[in-house]
């Protein structure tokens, strides 16, 4: 998908549009919570908590949970053109509010030690995602084992959401902590039939206690709802219409549990795929066709003397790269998608194509110089990616490249997603010597050893 550009002013998409969302499997409270156990709700302004996730903070205070929600920032920048408020005074009518809200969704509790509390940071709004390292600190301090976090959905279309969300993932996911992302504008710019990402996601039904804070919390909004004043430039940012999405019984979460899907699940999960989609990745879409040309362009050398291939699938991209190496080795978890991939290169003898459960099953030949890693390392945890690493750092030859090219929306169900892959390669001292970012892909040529020149 191509990163969304809206202005919140725009007519957008219609409420009822979405009613198919709200239709989707539900969730229950202790599905989303552990018994006992805080609810961390991290967010970049103040009425985002209260939009995408008021009613289950209510819940959760009302069923005896701590709740804190972290503030990013005071939202200063809603107005950037006003000529009546300066951004002080609009942080300082923001805060006030968002103190307001936090009143309201505690108001279900019964016992005051399980009102919602909160922690504000200060951060420049627009600006939350340069700091991230504040950001993961102060979440790091206020979880618990068993702690879920909730955050904007790192697809929302809006900077700062996405940036937030993406911070509270990397943390759930090396913490193991349960995950929930909730939209705001993504309501907004998207359309159900062009954007079906919503599918993976699930509803929570809100009790009418829950629902009534919930509506009390966007009522304490009026500096977003209703005019600043008569000028142009003081219009509400949240429209009526646009509320209109959050006027419901349901909100609407990505869940992503702890001890997500990784190497084990792999082979069961991609053949059940495989079997129930001959080509569930659409290869010959323009989006594959085209990704392929890029990584294929990216490649330096006109020929390689041996190449492996971690997660083939079907063999698009080998048969292309067969065509460039002395030698490919490509390897798949998913023993149906090895058998078509064999089919398909049959004419090429020095393609072996191996089925192979990574990186406990790894292979015994090399030493390569060339690595491809394509949409392939967010299916493992963390600790698998950086065994993964590993094997590959010992069986590369002094100026070989590794290519890491991935998806970078969410995935669902599986703890990493493409920037966590490219972030850990650099960790690990890999030097990027080729990158190509777009808004749906990240695509790098590493060499392993940093002092090497060629590329």
């Amino acid at each position: 998908m191509t990163a969304p550009r809206f202005t919140h002013d725009e007519p957008g998409t219609g409420a009822s549009d979405w009613d198919c969302a709200h239709e989707l499997p539900g969730v229950t409270t202790t599905q989303l919570l552990s018994p006992g156990a805080p609810l961390v709700v991290v967010v970049a302004h103040p009425d985002d908590e209260t939009l995408g996730a008021g009613g289950l903070i209510a819940t959760a205070a009302a069923h005896g949970h701590d709740v804190t929600v972290v503030l990013c920032s005071d939202g200063e920048a809603s107005h950037p053109d006003s000529r009546t408020h300066t951004r002080q005074e609009l942080a300082v009518i923001r805060r006030r509010e968002f103190t307001a809200a936090m009143d309201a969704l505690g108001s279900t509790s019964r016992k005051s030690c399980n009102r919602v509390s909160f922690t504000a940071l200060g951060l420049p709004d627009g600006h939350v995602g340069e700091f991230g390292t504040e950001i993961e600190g102060e979440i790091r301090r206020l979880v618990t084992p068993g702690s879920t976090i909730a955050s904007p959905w790192r697809s929302d279309g809006h900077p700062d959401h996405d940036a937030v969300g993406e911070i509270a993932a990397a943390v759930a996911a090396e913490l193991e902590l349960t995950l929930l992302e909730f939209p705001i504008w993504y309501w907004h710019w998207a359309q159900p039939v062009a954007d079906p990402r919503w599918r993976s996601m699930r509803t929570f039904r809100l009790d009418p206690s829950a629902a009534g804070a919930k509506r009390l919390a966007m009522a304490a909004y009026p500096s977003q709802t209703t005019p600043l004043s008569a000028a142009t430039e003081d219009a509400p940012v949240l429209t009526e219409q646009f509320l209109q999405h959050f006027h419901r019984d349901t909100e609407v979460f990505l869940r992503t549990e702890p001890g997500s899907l990784g190497a084990p699940q792999a082979r069961e999960t991609f053949n059940s795929l495989f079997n129930s989609d001959p080509d569930p990745w659409r290869f010959d879409s323009d989006y594959e066709v085209r990704k392929r040309e890029v990584l294929l362009t990216s490649l330096s050398r006109p020929v390689y003397r041996q190449a492996l291939e971690l997660g083939s699938a079907t063999g698009a991209l080998t048969e292309r790269l067969a065509q460039r190496c002395e030698s490919v080795v490509a390897t798949d978890a998913s023993d149906v998608a090895v058998e078509r991939s064999r089919v398909r290169l049959s004419q090429y003898r020095h393609v072996r194509v191996e089925q192979r459960e990574l990186p406990a099953d790894w292979p015994d030949t090399g030493p390569f110089d060339l690595v491809i890693m394509s949409e392939f390392g967010y299916y493992l945890t963390r600790i698998e990616l950086g065994e993964v690493f590993e094997r590959i750092e010992a069986c590369v030859t002094p100026d070989a490249q590794v290519v890491l090219c991935h998806w970078l929306h969410p995935i669902d169900g599986w703890a990493l997603d493409g920037r966590d892959v490219h972030d850990a390669a650099r960790r690990r001292g890999w030097t990027a010597r080729v990158t190509h970012h777009e808004a749906d892909f990240l695509l790098e040529v590493f060499t392993l050893n940093a002092s090497s020149d060629s590329i």
